[in-house]
């Protein structure tokens, strides 16, 4: 599966589709803080709901 952020409202406004894995993986750097965003999938494999945990990080 892969995971982009994206302008809520605007989807031409996102970031690049990034893999997801095991591992913890960067969707998008520089946010200032207070930024609300929100993440698209894709994935011929699955359908309906996708859950997952993001971590926030000031570094």
């Amino acid at each position: 599966m892969q995971l982009a952020w994206y302008k809520c409202g605007d989807r031409t406004t996102r970031g690049a589709f990034v893999r997801m894995e095991e591992t913890r993986k960067h969707v998008g750097t520089n946010f200032k803080a207070g930024t609300k965003f929100c993440l698209a999938s894709n994935s011929p494999y699955t359908e309906g709901t996708v859950g997952g945990t993001l971590w926030w990080s000031g570094t």
